[in-house]
């Protein structure tokens, strides 16, 4: 377990001149306890450290599988895989990375580690032979059962060093809180280790500013200080208020961006125009029992001298309208109209949706870059009665949230703050 360097690193005008472990990845990794949990901000140099760990205990155990647990394996290859070759090569350690088992082979002085790349979506999928140690990464986002499986599986009576890990960014008050701090921890042998974005002192500036300027407050104290908040309770659009709504005129020419939602009652789209670095909402379309082809129609009469990029939900490249595609009905219906469609291939998390909306009406730093034309209505309404649970809002009030859904497509799609292993500035 010494194969890593623990003191501090060297660090010279933001360049690691020389690696090793800042303090609380060295408070993490010599932690006695069975299971060992990292919970940091963005960027705290989780994955980093934990790459290590999988590295190192693998060959301690010696032929004796490590589990690593990533929310998926594209996420996988995103993140915990580029990290291990990454560190594998520059030790000059020999290995084999086999791509259809996601599995590591690794040979070192006489020793063979083997780390099996695992993906949470399918908890039922982690069943299986037994392992001698496993790290879960992002186990906020994870369901329990990951944690449940991975807890029954690290048994192997041939490897001579056992523990569980946990590294990740809190999300929620869930099961993760509960085992962390929560009613459940006095069932654990677990010492949690808090550590904010700040405390990785290789982190540029541009980083962190791109954090605070892209959450609202409360998220901050998840997202940057590494802290377990109450995120899901009361309003969703939370960052939204009076300060948000203006008058104005509507632009005349120009190219105008357009979300959409699919739902047949109501069809809804919301119309914005950008002014600088802000967005203004100038308009939004509600029409009961409607489709698409009509929609379009009602946004090309309101504002017939414009051009439109439109943002949809994502699901409407499969699903199926008069026989056809929503997007394939967009392109015919509004023909040369149509600027440019923009989608991700599937739809955003809802909470990553959310603080995407929350920080352009507000940010941790007071900078509003929202604003909603009164003649909204709908929206208005939908941020100002919109709750958490989500699921359970959305049934009860089966006509709401879906001219925030789509301004919340656009503005996820154009302003995105968060993607796993990048930060955008906005």
């Amino acid at each position: 377990m010494s194969f890593w360097r623990k003191e501090p690193p060297i660090i010279v005008d933001g360049d690691v001149l020389k690696g090793g472990m800042f303090d609380h990845q060295r408070k993490w990794w010599n932690s006695t306890a069975y299971i060992k949990a990292l919970v940091a901000g963005y960027g705290a140099g989780k994955t980093g450290i934990s790459a290590k760990r999988a590295i190192a205990v693998s060959l301690q155990n010696n032929g004796v599988p490590y589990l690593y647990v990533s929310p998926s394996y594209k996420i996988a290859k995103r993140t915990i895989i580029p990290h291990i070759k990454s560190m594998l090569d520059g030790k000059g350690i020999k290995y084999k990375h086999n791509k259809s088992d996601n599995e590591f082979l690794l040979y070192h002085a006489g020793r063979t580690g083997i780390i099996w790349i695992a993906s949470g979506d399918d908890p039922d999928s982690l069943k299986g032979p037994n392992i001698g140690s496993a790290n879960i990464d992002e186990p906020f986002i994870q369901d329990k059962a990951v944690f449940e499986q991975v807890l029954a599986r690290v048994r192997d009576p041939k490897a001579v060093h056992r523990e569980i890990t946990m590294t990740g960014t809190p999300e929620e008050l869930n099961w993760g809180y509960d085992i962390c701090e929560g009613d459940e921890s006095h069932r654990h042998d677990i010492e949690v280790i808090h550590a904010s974005s700040t405390d990785n002192l290789a982190l540029p500036d541009q980083f962190l500013q791109s954090i605070r300027s892209g959450y609202d407050t409360n998220s901050i104290a998840a997202y940057l200080d590494g802290r377990f908040v109450i995120l899901s309770e009361g309003l969703v659009y939370k960052s939204f208020s009076d300060a948000n709504m203006f008058d104005g005129d509507t632009p005349e020419g120009g190219t105008l961006l357009v979300g959409m939602d699919f739902n047949v009652d109501p069809m809804s789209a919301v119309i914005c125009t950008e002014v600088g670095n802000e967005l203004h909402q100038i308009d939004e379309i509600v029409l009961q029992n409607s489709d698409t082809p009509k929609l379009c129609t009602e946004l090309m009469e309101r504002y017939p001298d414009h051009r439109f990029t439109v943002y949809p939900d994502s699901s409407g490249k499969s699903r199926s309208s008069k026989g056809r595609s929503d997007f394939a009905l967009i392109k015919e219906t509004l023909g040369d109209r149509l600027e440019s469609l923009e989608y991700p291939q599937a739809n955003p998390r809802l909470r990553d949706r959310f603080n995407s909306v929350n920080a352009m009406c507000q940010n941790s730093l007071g900078v509003r870059r929202f604003f909603m034309h009164s003649r909204c209505k709908e929206t208005k309404a939908d941020f100002d009665r919109i709750t958490y649970p989500y699921d359970k809002f959305k049934t009860k009030n089966p006509k709401r949230t879906h001219a925030s859904d789509a301004l919340g497509y656009l503005i996820h799609r154009r302003y995105p703050v968060y993607k796993r292993g990048s930060i955008r500035v906005i």
